[in-house]
């Protein structure tokens, strides 16, 4: 991870990594060593459905699809106490990481990569994280429920192609990130649901929506970009008090906002105390 990206999230996600996730953290020391592979490579369980929960530090997170089994991948560590544990219970599967030293003066040469790959089968994915880059392609993957919260992150995420699995809830949750999720249409899910801080949101509705979706926005002092396609039926209510919001294409009457179109509709409600709503259709 690049020192000056690293110093960043550091600052803006110990707190986070302490209390949101429970990560015990010691400040006084760390050093980085030799770096060393852990290789992923878990396999379903007999039953129907299954669970995959990652809990990481400071780092890079590459998630996509393409596994051959439930997770495949590595991940490279040059710091000794920082190698993950694979805990599995059944269908259920954590890979989790306890970060119990943490260096304040990092060197360019920590290395904390994880790569994994999620295969073909329904999974329930759960992602708990401190101060992380994230690439998630969940393009084609079967998500039945998906959980992610950080602390600070610099997040990218695509649905680049539907999801063959309905998804029931789709819920982020983040602390000071710049988050892009792409292609929500795609996403198949029943409801989505964001909480934010400072920073900021590109939620893109882009994809093939086939049937209604709740979304629900909540936020404080950050700046949220919302875009939905043309065509698609839109209501928005906005239930903030302070907020600044600015729209092209929606119509507005009172607090509530509207795009015209037909079949399946998104619904939201933004809740946001201060900071920037942004609207747009394309």
């Amino acid at each position: 991870m690049k020192k000056q990206v690293w110093v960043v999230f550091m600052v803006l996600g110990l707190a986070a990594m302490a209390c949101s996730i429970n990560l015990p953290v010691n400040l006084s020391g760390g050093g980085t060593g030799e770096t060393q592979t852990l290789r992923i490579n878990e396999s379903y369980d007999t039953g129907e459905g299954s669970k995959l929960k990652i809990e990481m530090g400071a780092g890079d997170l590459t998630l996509s699809g393409g596994g051959d089994n439930l997770v495949n991948g590595t991940i490279r560590y040059n710091i000794e106490q920082w190698k993950p544990e694979i805990l599995r219970n059944g269908s259920s599967v954590i890979i989790r990481q306890i970060i119990d030293t943490i260096d304040l003066t990092p060197q360019d040469d920590t290395i904390n990569e994880w790569d994994l790959q999620l295969g073909s089968q329904p999974l329930e994915l759960t992602i708990q994280a401190g101060a992380y880059s994230g690439q998630f392609d969940f393009s084609g993957v079967p998500l039945t429920g998906l959980v992610i919260t950080d602390g600070a992150s610099d997040t990218d995420i695509h649905f680049d192609t539907p999801n063959p699995a309905r998804m029931e809830k789709f819920k982020y949750t983040t602390g000071a990130s710049d988050l892009t999720i792409t292609g929500l249409g795609n996403a198949n899910t029943k409801s989505f649901e964001f909480t934010g801080g400072a920073g900021k949101a590109v939620l893109d509705f882009s994809g093939k929506l086939t049937k209604d979706m709740e979304v629900r926005i909540d936020g404080g002092a950050g700046d949220i970009h919302i875009i939905v396609p043309e065509g698609t039926s839109c209501v928005l209510i906005s239930k903030g008090s302070l907020v600044n919001i600015s729209y092209h294409g929606w119509k507005k009457d009172g607090d509530t906002y509207t795009v015209s179109g037909n079949g399946p509709q998104i619904e939201f409600t933004a809740n946001l105390s201060v900071g920037n709503l942004e609207l747009d259709v394309e």
